[in-house]
Parts: structure tokens; C-alpha cells; sequence
């Protein structure tokens, strides 16, 4: 909910728990983030994700032609969330 209403888009690398329903939400569902490959890549223990491949989402989110879509939804969920009278906002102010 921060990102979305600092308006920023996502890239997801889901690791556990909620995490790859909430990836797959934010990509598949609302179209505001793009996701880093899954690859069975550990190193020590860990799930790890190459040079090549973060390279690749910065890219895509920051030079491709998907960056003006994700921004536009992303603007748009922001613009549904902060609005007065939101789910959100009430739950911020009625406490």
C-alpha cells in the first residue's frame, strides 16, 4: 500500500509465505510492478538472483515500453486509494 501511494511501481521477488500471491497480484491482477524470474538459484543457503536478471526488471520498469502502463495504473490505484471516504483513508483517520 506504501508504494501504491507514493506511486511507485513494483518489482516483485517473492520468497515465502504471502509473498508469491501478493507478487502475483500486484503484476497479473492490477498491472502495477513487473516480476524477477523465479530460478532454483541458491548460493549458501539462499535463493539468490542474478546481475543479469535484476538488470533486466530495472530496465524494463525504468526504460521499456511497459514503464508508461505501469505507471498509469499505479497513478490510478493511487488516485482510488487516498481519495476521501476510502476503506484506506478511514482506517488512517479512525483509528
Amino acid at each position: 500500500m506504501k508504494g501504491i501511494c507514493a506511486g511507485v511501481p513494483f518489482i516483485t521477488w517473492p520468497l515465502n509465505a504471502d509473498r508469491p500471491l501478493n507478487a502475483r497480484f500486484v503484476t497479473e491482477a492490477v498491472k502495477v510492478g513487473i516480476p524477477i524470474s523465479l530460478k532454483d538459484t541458491t548460493v549458501g543457503g539462499y535463493l539468490v538472483v542474478s546481475r543479469d536478471e535484476a538488470k533486466q526488471a530495472v530496465r524494463a520498469l525504468m526504460l521499456e515500453n511497459k514503464r508508461q502502463e505501469l505507471r498509469n495504473n499505479v497513478q490510478r490505484l493511487r488516485a482510488e486509494s487516498v481519495m476521501e471516504g476510502h476503506s484506506r483513508t478511514k482506517s488512517f483517520t479512525h483509528s
